[in-house]
């Protein structure tokens, strides 16, 4: 054979063996969407409620992600990618996402916070690798990413990842994009050079500074295109054929929490901005006259006001947290019950957590009983098995002591007792009596059967206490306001919570696309008002929105604000 043909057959080989490969990728993507699809259609509780509120079609978007992968050349598993985030993003639910087998990932030694449509740098990390020639400071203003406005970079973001959620909360999620990017959360990672042009806050000179994005390469390779007979197993497919799934069950889960918690650890963080980190942005509103240690789970400490009033801060960053958090929680109430007039409670940046722990915080903060959101749940035979199986277990409860040893002492720092079996015991009827009446979406429950918060039976914070949100809040970071504003227990100052309205559910599955698993919301919880906390989370009583000089000038404007409201609380009281 000449070499001519040779070449010819070995690219035609190539070619023919190419095409097969794309072929039976794009077979499996379709077989996971309808995966996907039906799980949606399973578990997935506000279903009914995304049609009525933003007219979102599962099917549409379902076909919509089909004609996507139908129009891919040649694809490999990473296009896949762009393709099930804007699906999952289409619902405008930040309890729905994907997560991706990928350990690509850069960062700019760099957080950006924007006010009034200006861009500011709102962290620097100072020992950043190759970082100290820069002499850029927290305050200056960022006139341009590699020549284009931010303003611009934040849209065309925004557009990739198809965000049709609560607009300001979108925009600040994709703000912090700006300068961190992960394959894992199906992020175009980008890598090299790039100029910021910056304004300095002090003399106005505007200066070039050139970076390089650290960059973490890709382990997890797509496999080669003419070894596609190679993944076969058993003489078949093993993959979107033969699926597995495996579910957090609500009952196991207890979670309202979305997947943006700062990972590591919260306390040794030194980004303010970062969600869930202990210490968050705000300065001290006065001189700390006691304060928790640095080891403490909560940053907490007593000043005086101007007119002599002794009031206590507490930061509570999120809610993943558990009896040994809520015991210190526990603690510093104990101290502002006995030494201050009023409490600040700082929930900016919350990242959500368990719903229990969240029940344990407010407890501390009330002497009369608080209600709780109702949820409609999504039931499976998997759910009625387990509320079988749990009534069968409290049969044997019979006071205080029997239901301790059954449960515990606490569930996640709120107290269990006799009258909290009783109600557990009547949430699992009536999750079997709903199954029995065909209903896959149960009618309007309280959550493990507690319709209302017990004041805790050691500690009862009485004084007026003002609620610090932000758009930044999800889930449990919704609901916390959501009780508080509902129950009279607090005004609420800032601006609207994300609206993450429901517990969380993770579901994986054997794929050939690099999906890790992905999480959606498992039921739709609804407030005092019989609306629901999904899409419209909590508006604020008192609206505030970030200046420009509080970038600049380390918050100034807001902690003003902060400081003339509590007077004034002071004053009615």
């Amino acid at each position: 054979m000449s070499r001519i043909k040779k070449v010819f057959f070995l690219t035609l080989s190539l070619l023919l063996c190419t095409s097969v490969f794309a072929n039976d990728l794009k077979r499996h993507m379709n077989a996971d969407l309808d995966f996907i699809k039906e799980i949606f259609e399973i578990k997935y509780a506000p279903l009914e409620w995304k049609k009525s509120y933003a007219n979102w079609d599962l099917d549409e978007q379902i076909e919509l992600a089909k004609a996507k992968v139908a129009s891919l050349d040649n694809p490999t598993a990473k296009d896949f990618r762009p393709i099930l985030t804007h699906f999952f993003n289409s619902t405008g639910d930040y309890h729905v996402k994907p997560f991706f087998y990928s350990t690509e990932e850069a960062q700019l030694p760099f957080t950006v916070q924007c006010a009034e449509g200006r861009y500011f740098f709102a962290h620097i990390e100072r020992n950043f690798f190759g970082f100290t020639k820069h002499s850029f400071s927290v305050g200056d203003e960022i006139l341009a990413f590699d020549g284009r406005a931010p303003e611009e970079v934040v849209q065309e973001l925004l557009q990739q990842q198809g965000c049709c959620n609560t607009p300001e909360t979108d925009r600040e999620l994709t703000i912090l994009k700006l300068t961190h990017r992960q394959g894992k959360d199906g992020d175009l990672v980008p890598r090299g050079p790039i100029t910021i042009t910056v304004k300095e806050r002090d003399t106005g000179a505007v200066i070039d500074h050139t970076f390089t994005w650290r960059y973490a390469r890709e382990k997890v390779k797509e496999p080669r295109q003419k070894s596609a007979r190679l993944l076969k197993m058993g003489g078949g497919f093993v993959g979107s054929d033969h699926k597995s799934s495996k579910k957090k069950s609500f009952f196991n889960h207890l979670m309202l929490s979305p997947h943006w918690f700062l990972q590591g650890d919260a306390k040794k963080c030194q980004n303010p901005h970062l969600l869930g980190a202990r210490k968050g942005y705000l300065p001290d509103l006065g001189h700390r006259l006691w304060q928790t240690s640095f080891n403490h789970n909560f940053d907490a400490y007593i000043y005086q006001t101007d007119g002599g009033k002794l009031v206590g801060y507490i930061r509570i960053p999120h809610y993943m947290c558990d009896e040994e958090e809520a015991q210190e929680f526990e603690q510093v109430m104990h101290m502002f019950d006995k030494h201050t007039d009023m409490l600040v409670i700082d929930q900016i940046n919350n990242s959500g957590g368990s719903v229990f722990y969240l029940y344990a915080l407010a407890s501390m903060l009330t002497d009369r009983y608080m209600h709780t959101p109702q949820h409609h749940i999504a039931l499976t035979q998997e759910e009625v098995m387990i509320a079988q199986d749990t009534l069968e277990n409290l049969d044997d409860v019979v006071d205080d002591h029997s239901a301790q040893q059954l449960l515990g002492e606490s569930l996640g720092g709120y107290a269990i007792d006799y009258e909290f079996a009783q109600k557990m015991r009547q949430f699992c009827n009536f999750i079997l009596k709903e199954w029995q009446s065909g209903h896959y979406l149960t009618k309007p429950i309280f959550f493990f059967g507690v319709d209302d918060i017990k004041p805790h039976p050691r500690v009862q914070y009485t004084k007026p206490i003002l609620l610090l949100i932000n758009s930044l809040d999800f889930s449990g970071g919704d609901f916390f306001p959501a009780i508080l504003q509902d129950n009279g227990r607090a005004m609420v100052m800032g601006t609207r919570t994300a609206g993450a309205g429901g517990i969380m559910l993770d579901t994986e599955f054997y794929n050939r696309v690099g999906l890790a698993n992905f999480i959606l919301t498992g039921s739709l919880a609804m407030r005092s008002n019989n609306h629901p906390i999904e899409n419209l989370g909590v508006v604020p009583d008192i609206q505030y929105d970030l200046t420009c000089d509080d970038l600049r000038y380390n918050y100034r404007d807001y902690k003003k604000k902060i400081l003339s409201t509590v007077d004034e609380i002071l004053l009615q009281e």
